[in-house]
Order: structure tokens, then sequence, then C-alpha cells
């Protein structure tokens, strides 16, 4: 839930109980009733409305959320190989002990958040859910930390793909647009 949401519902709630307080001490004035009776009758209704659309964002959205594991991580070659486009960098990174674990944390408004590990450094990503097609979407990854050899700032884009078929994959594919603007692949995330 992000806090704009929160700082609602809390200010609804507030105002129910206050409109409901003054409508029980002030009965003697017909004005004044009425006014609190339809500020309360009209604060409920809109926090009623907000609750069950924080439902139904939780309920469609957030089936992504928890931990995951890469088991494949390929990137695009500058040269077709073995009638390939991709080199398998799946061992390189088991090799290395590059940690593959990812955790998917739910935002709310079907946006995500996490951090990766890759052989460059450290880098933080958020992905935002298609409103009309949940099981596909777009996002941005930056990297925060670097080892010494490499560039900063380092960013790019994914696009995301959720296997319906096995139902606990994601195709994850992953764009670099600064400094290189070339490095490209795909990587399969499984839920764990």
């Amino acid at each position: 839930m992000t806090m704009r949401k929160l700082l609602i519902l809390i200010g609804l709630v507030v105002l129910c109980i206050l409109s409901l307080v003054c409508l029980l001490l002030l009965t003697k004035s017909t004005i004044l009733n009425s006014l609190f009776s339809g500020i309360f009758s009209s604060s409920f209704v809109v926090l009623i409305i907000e609750i069950t659309q924080l439902y139904i964002d939780w309920t469609e959205y957030s089936f992504l959320r928890g931990p995951y594991e890469r088991i494949k991580i390929e990137n695009k070659l500058d040269e077709r190989k073995n009638d390939r486009i991709y080199e398998d960098l799946t061992k390189k990174y088991a090799d290395l002990g590059i940690d593959t674990a990812i955790r998917l944390n739910y935002m709310g408004e079907n946006k995500y958040e996490g951090k990766i590990e890759y052989e460059e450094g450290s880098a933080e990503f958020y992905l935002n859910l298609d409103k009309v097609n949940p099981y596909s979407g777009v996002g941005t990854y930056q990297y925060k930390q670097k080892k010494q050899d490499y560039k900063m700032p380092d960013m790019g884009t994914f696009r995301i793909q959720f296997d319906t078929v096995s139902k606990n994959r994601l195709f994850v594919f992953h764009n670099n647009l600064v400094p290189s603007g070339i490095a490209a692949g795909y990587e399969i995330w499984q839920k764990v």
C-alpha cells in the first residue's frame, strides 16, 4: 500500500469518527444534525469504496510477490554462434558465487520493487504490471553499486511475461540503456 493510499484511509476514518461524534453530541440542531449526518454517510461510503479498491488491487496484482530463483541467465551475443543469439551465463554465475535469489515486494497499485545481483554489482528494479493484462509488464533497473572496473551510471529496462502454463515462472527480458546501450538478454525467474 502506498503512503498516499494510507493517508487517504486514515483521513476517511478520522472524518467518519469526528462526524459521528458530532452527530451524536449535536442532536438538538436539525441543521447541524443533517450536516454531520451527510458528512458521516458520504465519508463512510468513500471509505468502503477505498477498502474495496485495495482488496481488488491486492487480489488481482499481488500474485507475483515473494521469493524467486534465477534458473536461467542469457545475454545476447554480438554475433550468432552455433545458430544461437544468446550466451548462457547461468553456470558462470554459479561458479562466481553470484546470488541468484530475488524477492519481489508488492507496493500496491500493480507495482513491484526488488534487488538483484549481477556480475557487475547490485541493482534495484521496479516493475509495473499491465492493468489490462496483469500477466505482463514493464520496468526499469539501475545499478546502485558496481565493482571497480565497471562504469556508472548503469540502467536499463525490463519487460516481463508471466508463464501462465507453469504458474510459477517469470520471463524477464532486459535491455541496457546507459552506459553501453548494447547489453540485452533474458532471464527465467522461478518462484521458490
